[in-house]
């Protein structure tokens, strides 16, 4: 076992109450250790038997077979006792990162105290307990600052071409005084007189007036986002209207303004007997108003759980039975309402129409939508430094979803309540709707499926400070990026096996227009059976990609490298052969063979020159095969330029080793440790912290070494470094 991730000064002392189970320490660390339990699969007759381990921060199940499985507290969301059956009594353990585990604990004491401390482990009550404040990355050279940025959202917006002749940045919000969930700096229409900008903010929800996202370089259609107005029946806005009209004014080829309302229309109306609601368009000039049925958070809340029951149900079920549950869940129907939504959005501005985009609070499906249009209409939002975030640059999750304040804390329970009505899976849903779109482009994006899997995964384990709290006003105020690691950091050093192996930048499509047909529409298998034994993914498939990619890419590097020792010898030959040439002319010290000496120098001149071209047309291969033994001279016939071996001809070495594509083997699909004494199994689907894929790049040089033995002679040799010890 391995805790190189905990510090001993802040670590957390396993409860009171585990009284029967064996306990133990470990480098000061406290940890729980049970022996002979079993996991059970959804497989019937699938199971593992091994030692269950509870830490301060995960619960490790170690199988006979040297096979780990490590579950980090915060990624458990419920725990359940069940009947005791003949072996023992299971308890099972659902995950927020779509696990169901059940494990059989062989007496029914150590079972109450797993379930008692995995409860209080798995339900952190206070931020300051969460793993970020505590996490240290196996990277050792990763600063803590790494990935931090400026809280600069303005370098992305640079690249749209603002600020502009019609949009300006604006102070308003500084300090956040006006509204906690939006930037302290906001883009809004020029010229627009601060009271207007107060105006509309009151009369909006939570303060969210519309403040633009972004902005088409070619036509000047922009989209917008903000809040409900709190419009109720009757009540008007005159500071909202005027805002409103400047926002289409800003367009010069369209001044028709769409808002697009994301609520279901009745859910709207309902609003309006709150006092809120939707704009009255005989208020609004040039506006068309436009609804579209995306669910709220409580539905979507209902429906992943009706599909999980449907995917994770362990007994044998029909087809039909299955399917069935899998629509009435009406899960896939929310992901195909967003796209729709998303495309009817970049479509209108395609058109030349600009948009303003809002749902109840615009923290939910708002920044689903505006970040899905953002994906249509723009390639560099598909690529990897566009999704999360280019250095110091804030980009697409960045700045939709962090800087315009989505309630990750709330929406994923980080911290424990008994309310679960703030629970709901908003960023899951966008995760899905853009896989989606890479199973039907899979070669618009450069990021791959493994990319939004571990941006999921680490929504939940909490070791990353990226996605704590619920707005960048508390980040700031809780010194977020000065006490934990960035998750931005952290998957820029994984960066190779995140890309996708089938993007190709120089052939992209501009703009993308999904097909919104049902039968289009995907479970996402990998995300919601991906810890099942049986139910493998498409890893198989984008590792023999990726590995595929590494070695064509190796291997032109290879040949590179072969190419300049060849004109290394080629020169080196030539070299040798000119100062034969040379010392074979006469050596005439009268001054009446001046003009001898001029010409035979002269033709050695020529020699070079001649030579020197055949060696720079090595590309062509007729030019390849010429060399100084079939090359015709006029003094050929009085000079002997004896052939050289290899060995005898002194060739200074290329320092360009690094990719050398030789008996190439890939090490992400290794099955088993490389270490005789070791020779452990992986887990088939595991996500292992370090990964091997990575680690190739890195060591090489240090595996495949090419040794010099002899002059101009050249060996391949394994220093016989193992997986095990690389691990280490």
């Amino acid at each position: 076992l391995r805790f190189q991730n905990m510090r001993p000064s802040d670590i957390i002392k396993i409860p009171k109450c585990v009284m029967g189970a064996d306990k133990a320490a470990f480098s000061d660390i406290a940890y729980i250790k049970v022996e002979n339990v079993e996991w059970c699969d959804c497989q019937p007759n699938m199971s593992q038997r091994g030692t269950l381990y509870i830490t301060n921060t995960h619960m490790i199940f170690a199988s006979e077979d040297g096979k780990e499985l490590w579950i980090s507290h915060c990624q458990i969301s419920s725990l359940q006792r069940a009947q005791p059956v003949d072996s023992g009594w299971p308890l099972i353990i659902s995950g927020k990162i779509f696990f169901a585990l059940t494990m059989i604990i062989p007496k029914e004491r150590d079972c109450q105290d797993i379930y008692d401390s995995l409860l209080a482990l798995s339900r952190p009550t206070c931020i300051d307990d969460l793993p970020a404040f505590c996490f240290v990355p196996e990277m050792k050279d990763l600063m803590q600052s790494e990935g931090w940025n400026e809280i600069n959202m303005y370098d992305d917006y640079a690249r749209l071409g603002l600020p502009n002749d019609n949009w300006t940045i604006s102070d308003l919000n500084k300090n956040f005084e006006y509204c906690d969930g939006y930037p302290e700096r906001i883009f809004v229409p020029k010229n627009v007189p601060t009271p207007v900008l107060i105006g509309s903010s009151k009369f909006r929800s939570r303060g969210r007036l519309p403040v633009l996202s972004y902005l088409h370089r070619t036509n000047q259609a922009c989209i917008c986002r903000c809040s409900q107005p709190l419009a109720g029946f009757s009540a008007r806005c005159i500071e909202d209207e005027s805002l409103m009209r400047h926002i289409a004014k800003t367009n010069p080829h369209s001044k028709t303004l769409y808002i697009v309302d994301t609520r279901p229309k009745i859910n709207a109306i309902v609003n309006k007997a709150a006092g809120k609601g939707f704009e009255d368009e005989r208020n609004y000039s040039h506006v068309r108003y436009h609804f579209f049925a995306v669910e709220n958070i409580h539905a979507v809340r209902g429906s992943l759980q009706k599909m999980l029951e449907v995917v994770w149900n362990k007994k044998n079920v029909s087809v039909s039975n299955f399917l069935t549950g899998l629509v009435n869940s009406g899960w896939l129907k929310h992901i195909r309402s967003l796209l729709e939504t998303a495309v009817f959005v970049s479509e209108t501005v395609i058109s030349g129409t600009s948009v303003v985009i809002h749902c109840s609070d615009g923290w939910d499906r708002t920044p689903q939508i505006v970040s899905l249009s953002c994906i249509l209409l723009d390639p560099f939002y598909r690529t990897i430094k566009g999704f999360e975030v280019n250095q110091l640059k804030t980009t697409l999750i960045e700045k939709e979803w962090l800087q315009f304040g989505h309630k990750f804390s709330d929406r994923y329970g980080h911290i424990y309540t008994s309310d679960s009505k703030e629970l709901a899976p908003v960023f899951t849903q966008f995760l899905e709707a853009v896989w989606q779109l890479t199973v039907q482009y899979p070669l618009e994006f450069e990021f791959n499926e493994f990319f939004l899997l571990t941006l999921h995964d680490h929504l939940h384990s909490c070791n990353f400070g990226t996605f704590l709290y619920n707005s960048t006003k508390d980040r700031i105020q809780s010194k977020v990026s000065s006490r934990t690691y960035s998750l931005w950091g952290y998957m820029s050093r994984l960066e190779e096996s995140l890309r996708n192996p089938l993007y190709d930048p120089s052939d992209i499509k501009d703009i993308l227009k999904p097909d919104l047909r049902p039968q289009q529409i995907n479970y996402w298998r990998a995300m919601y059976n991906r810890y099942d034994f049986k139910c493998d993914s498409n890893e198989y498939l984008l590792d023999a990609l990726i590995s595929s990619r590494q070695q064509i890419l190796s291997l032109k590097y290879h040949i590179q490298y072969l190419q300049d020792q060849l004109n290394q010898q080629r020169e080196a030959s030539f070299q040798q052969c000119c100062l034969k040439f040379s010392n074979l002319l006469p050596k005439n010290s009268s001054s009446t063979d001046d003009n001898n000496c001029a010409v035979n120098g002269t033709l050695v001149a020529e020699h070079c020159e001649i030579h020197k071209m055949s060696i720079s047309a090595n590309s062509d291969e007729n030019d390849e095969e010429k060399n100084l033994e079939t090359f015709s001279h006029p003094l050929s016939a009085a000079v002997s330029c004896e052939n050289k071996a290899d060995n005898e001809i002194n060739v200074p070495l290329i320092d360009q080793r690094c990719a050398i594509a030789l008996d190439w083997a890939s090490l992400r699909r290794s099955v088993r440790c490389s270490n005789r004494t070791c020779n452990a199994k992986f887990w088939p689907l595991e996500r292992r912290v370090v990964s091997l894929l990575e680690l190739w790049t890195g060591i090489l040089c240090e595996m495949l070494q090419l040794e010099n033995s002899t002059p101009g002679a050249w060996k391949l040799r394994s220093n016989g470094t193992s997986l095990c010890e690389m691990h280490n």
